[in-house]
């Protein structure tokens, strides 16, 4: 009986030890799940977040790629509006001169004028 009460005490003994041994290993557990939670929930925040700034980063790149089109757009208006003004000045600037014709005609009286201006024999080049 002294050996079988010494057993059921080393038994009594060993089921105290791992009742506090599993009681321990499941505060652990709560512990653990807890902050395996918090973490799902920071990541599915980060993703969220990480979402929201692609979307941004898109948006933000869709219109600064439409207003440099618009500045594009604007510079090149701007320039055939200086490439029309002179156009319309060389055009102005035209109508004042000779005919071309009357510019040969003139030209080619003048050459005989000297032509003959420098002969020894004025009228030897022309009528």
């Amino acid at each position: 009986r002294n050996a079988g009460q010494e057993q059921l005490r080393l038994l009594e003994n060993e089921l105290f030890i791992e009742r506090a041994t599993t009681s321990k290993l499941m505060a652990e557990l709560q512990h653990w799940q807890v902050q395996h939670r918090a973490a799902q929930l920071d990541h599915g925040q980060a993703s969220e977040r990480a979402k929201v700034a692609a979307r941004y980063a898109v948006e933000a790149r869709s219109q600064v790629s439409e207003e440099v089109q618009e500045a594009l757009q604007e510079q090149r208006q701007e320039l055939l509006a200086e490439v029309d003004a002179e156009r319309a000045s060389r055009r102005h600037d035209a109508l004042g001169a000779l005919p071309r014709a009357l510019a040969e005609d003139v030209l080619s009286t003048y050459a005989e004028l000297w032509r003959c201006a420098w002969a020894h024999s004025p009228g030897i080049h022309g009528d």
